[in-house]
This record gives C-alpha cells, sequence and structure tokens, in this order.
C-alpha cells in the first residue's frame, strides 16, 4: 500500500513517515506548496489507498472524487475535520499497538517524486537499505565529531525533500537534538543557534546567502563546528565568509573556523554521492563536487559505454546499495544501475 503525506512541514512529518514504513506500507511525502493539480497527479499516479492531510493543505485535495475513487482513507490531521475526512487523532485514540513489520532489503518504502527531463515528475522508490545505507553512514560521520560538541542541530529544510528528510533520520537515528524551524527565517535561525548553542547546521546554499545578509551579533555563531551545504553551488567565498563568522578564540591569539562540508546527490540514489570537507592543505578543481562516498562506486561513462578521460563530457555513473530501486510505474527501467545526466 502506498500512503501520500501532504501536510505542513513538521516534526511529525517524520513521524508519520517512519511509522507508515515500520508498518510495511510505502511512504509518499508530497510537498505542502503544491497545487492541486500535481497533488492529484501524484496520488493517481502512485494509486495511493490513504492521504493524510491538515488544516493547510486540505483545500488542494479533493476527496470523493470520481478520479480518486481508489483511495479508502482520507486522513485529516487537525481535531475536527470535515465531511469524508476521518479524524486521525480520533483513529490513534482508539487503536491497538501494532507490531513492526519485517522488511527485506530490497522491499521499497518510499517513494519520492522528482522533477526530470522526460516530463512529469518521476516516482523513485527508495528501499529499506537505502535508507539503512544512510542512517549507517550517518553514524560512522558522526564519530569524527567529538561527543561533547554534539549538542544540537538547526534543521529548518523541508522534510517532503530527501534532503530534508535524511538529515533528519540521520540525527534522529543517532539520538542527536534537533531545534526543528517549520520555514527558515534567517534572523530567527541565528537567534536560535545563539540560544540553543547549535553545533550543526545543515543547509542550501540560499540559507547561507539569507544569513550572510543578516546583522549577525558577535560570538552569535561561535557555537558552530559543522557547517553543510547541499541541493546547489555554494559560491566559495560565502562558505569562506560564514566560517569566519562562525570562528571562535583558540589559544589565546588565534581563531578556530568550524569545518565546512559541501555533498552531491540525488533522490535517486537515496541522498548523498559524492562529499568535500574544508581541510587544511587539500585542494580541488573548480566545480568539483567532491569524491565519491564510502559505499558508492562512481565513474564518468561515455555514450559508447566505457569509462571516459578526465576533462571529457560524460554521464554520471552510480552503484551501491542507495540506488533507487527504479521509478514507479515505468518497470522497464528498473535497474541496479541508474544514469544520472
Amino acid at each position: 500500500d502506498r500512503v501520500v503525506l501532504f501536510k505542513s512541514n513538521s516534526v511529525e512529518l517524520s513521524l508519520l513517515a517512519f511509522a507508515v514504513m515500520r508498518l510495511g506500507a510505502v511512504v509518499i511525502p508530497v510537498n505542502a506548496q503544491y497545487r492541486s493539480a500535481e497533488v492529484e497527479y501524484i496520488i493517481t499516479h502512485s494509486q495511493a489507498g490513504t492521504v493524510i492531510t491538515d488544516g493547510a493543505t486540505r483545500s488542494n485535495v479533493t476527496p470523493g472524487s470520481p478520479a480518486m475513487s481508489f483511495v479508502r482513507d482520507w486522513l485529516e490531521l487537525d481535531a475536527a475535520p470535515p465531511s469524508l475526512f476521518e479524524s486521525f487523532a480520533s483513529l490513534l485514540a482508539s487503536a491497538a499497538p501494532a507490531p513492526p513489520v519485517p522488511l527485506g532489503e530490497d522491499d521499497p518504502v518510499g517513494i519520492f517524486y522528482t522533477s526530470g527531463t522526460t516530463g512529469r515528475p518521476k516516482g523513485a522508490v527508495l528501499t529499506n537499505k537505502g535508507f539503512l545505507f544512510h542512517v549507517r553512514r550517518s553514524l560512522r560521520m558522526g564519530t569524527f565529531i567529538p561527543k561533547r560538541n554534539i549538542h544540537a542541530i538547526l534543521h529548518a529544510l523541508p522534510l517532503t525533500h530527501i534532503m530534508g528528510f535524511l538529515v533528519f533520520l540521520g540525527m534522529f537515528c543517532s539520538g542527536n537534538p534537533i531545534v526543528f524551524l517549520g520555514s527558515f527565517d534567517a534572523k530567527k535561525a541565528i537567534g536560535v543557534i545563539e540560544r540553543y548553542g547549535v553545533t550543526l547546521f545543515v543547509g542550501v546554499p540560499a540559507m547561507y546567502g539569507m544569513i550572510l545578509q543578516e546583522k549577525i551579533p558577535n560570538g552569535a555563531l561561535q557555537s558552530m563546528r559543522v557547517l553543510v551545504s547541499a541541493a546547489d553551488v555554494l559560491p566559495p567565498e560565502w562558505a569562506e565568509k560564514i566560517r569566519e563568522l562562525a570562528s571562535r578564540p583558540f589559544l589565546g591569539m588565534f581563531r578556530k573556523r568550524p569545518i565546512f562540508a559541501e555533498f552531491y546527490g540525488q533522490v535517486e540514489t537515496t541522498g548523498v554521492t559524492c562529499g568535500k570537507l574544508s581541510l587544511p592543505f587539500v585542494k580541488y578543481d573548480a566545480g568539483c563536487v567532491g569524491r565519491r562516498m564510502p559505499g558508492v562506486e562512481v565513474k564518468i561513462m561515455g555514450a559508447d559505454g566505457k569509462e571516459v578521460k578526465k576533462g571529457e563530457v560524460g554521464e554520471v555513473v552510480v552503484k551501491g546499495d542507495n540506488v533507487l530501486k527504479g521509478y514507479w510505474g515505468s518497470e522497464e527501467r528498473w535497474s541496479a544501475r541508474v544514469l544520472l545526466a
């Protein structure tokens, strides 16, 4: 069964997604900003049996529509849902505890729709082992940060996007406190970092650009130990500027700056494929997205199926447990390997 989660950005969205996976169903997170036609396309294309909404998104779906007669359950998270919706709170209050359903490594647990170059959004079918691969990798990477320095992560990413979903999943499973913002506001983010002593922030380049436009009080960012950017190209000067603003006194006359990490990935690879760290004496070529992550194989292949030489144009070929099972409804494309333009 597929379950569509169409609700505003909140911690509950992730908890609902984990619950769907625990029951052995397949979760489909949908951006709360999508319009009616976009949402209905995803519901229809996936043939979801259950749709969960809240007061902010309910008006963009039409329960009882003949075009979506296959949907069995319309659940509403608000206390007093309109007709045709069932109260999620009432259902939860009367529900008995359900044991987790055993899952095989290749079992699908999520479908994330991604806008592609071939027309309408495609549903990337992600597997149990793909998410476990990410969790294990997050735990290993966390060992490089002394535990005494981990106080909290600031999370202000959309959970319906694979980046935001995986950041929350990794931190949640590793036991790190999360300060969650439903939407990003640069001024508020700076205040949260200072108030809670946030040590890790993961954002997209636009977020860093907005932070740099604010007047930042002296020392407000000094708790930061790790800064992460992904999903777009970050201007190098922005990274250096934010690291300088977050620097802290070290051995009296020196200053110590936080580590800056950039990651490159896709929905189809359940997130991160390559990464690079701002380490002393490590230089990267202009435009480089970093080195392949542990457990992932990456090559640049030509049209003849052979690896190209450095400087030649080709396609990115990725292999690993993190690669999607296929695209929903396009089984002829399902393969252990996916080509990413």
